[in-house]
């Protein structure tokens, strides 16, 4: 079916790796080729932790394939025509596709697809889509080029001596300062929050006000500001900077998501007049607008 000439092909996945995307091509016609979409989500946070690799644009450009970016990109298929559909949980990276030592154990499900279904399913989604071109790669791949300059000068500057645990410990657990309010007001001793302890019966507006201090004193959070006041940071490079401040290059990148999402969050919410996130290419940035020590 796939050495057909006259066939077309559909995939999609958020995260492509290049030597997977050609493991799967491999053995398609030249011409189906240049009738293929490959559908991902083109954005620098997956970028920059490798989940999706940017020589796929210069393949893709080689082989006549379509390269697309879908919002929010979720779906990871493989479509033949209007007659096939493979539909699971793999992306298309060697390790979604059995080829690494490491591989994880995926569910991929093949089916005969009826042509309204399969159709109306594509459709959704190539209606979602803009092509990623040559000025999108050229951006993204200075960004790849730039950013390891500003990590490895975290990483330069790390003073690893607490152990990785206890570090992350310095971002507080609670998803926003009002759980945390939550949290101190049924306590019945000395409240603990990272480093430092708060007293009972602090008012509402004392204790934000000894919280946004507290929270500013712990030294990672403090050195995520510091990287913040020199520029923003997308969300991809913030979870490397979390991991440099800490000092541990063995933590994947995935496990700080939601410490460094948690982040994002205290900082908006404890100092929304010095701290906002927007979502520029449909990746979320954080940056500093003005000085969040002002009137503590």
């Amino acid at each position: 079916m796939l050495a057909k000439s006259d066939a077309s092909l559909v995939l999609a996945a958020p995260y492509i790796q290049k030597s997977a995307l050609e493991y799967v091509l491999q053995d398609v016609n030249p011409r189906v080729l240049r009738r293929t979409k490959v559908v991902t989500y083109w954005n620098k946070d997956s970028l920059l932790d490798g989940s999706l690799d940017i020589d796929i644009y210069e393949y893709c450009r080689s082989t006549g394939a379509e390269l697309l970016s879908a919002r929010r990109l979720h779906s990871k298929f493989f479509g033949v025509d209007d007659e096939l559909v493979v539909v699971g949980s793999a992306n298309i990276t060697r390790r979604g596709l059995g080829l690494a030592a490491d591989s994880n154990r995926e569910v991929l499900v093949a089916y005969l697809a009826s042509t309204a279904d399969y159709r109306n399913a594509v459709k959704s989604i190539l209606s979602t889509t803009t092509s990623v071109l040559e000025a999108d790669y050229i951006e993204a791949a200075k960004f790849l080029r730039d950013a390891p300059v500003a990590l490895k000068h975290d990483i330069a500057n790390s003073t690893p001596t607490l152990d990785t645990q206890a570090r992350l410990e310095q971002i507080p657990p609670y998803e926003t300062p009002a759980h945390a309010w939550l949290s101190y007001k049924k306590q019945r001793g000395p409240w603990v929050i990272g480093s430092a302890e708060l007293p009972i019966g602090l008012t509402k507006e004392a204790f934000f006000r000894s919280l946004r201090r507290a929270f500013m004193r712990e030294a990672l959070i403090n050195r995520f500001c510091s990287r913040v006041y020199q520029g923003p940071l997308y969300f991809g490079e913030a979870k490397c900077v979390v991991r440099n401040i800490v000092g541990d290059p063995s933590i994947h990148l995935r496990a700080l998501t939601q410490p460094t999402q948690r982040l994002y969050t205290w900082l908006c919410l404890l100092f929304p007049e010095a701290y906002a996130v927007d979502r520029p290419n449909y990746s979320e940035r954080i940056l500093q607008r003005a000085d969040p020590l002002r009137g503590l």
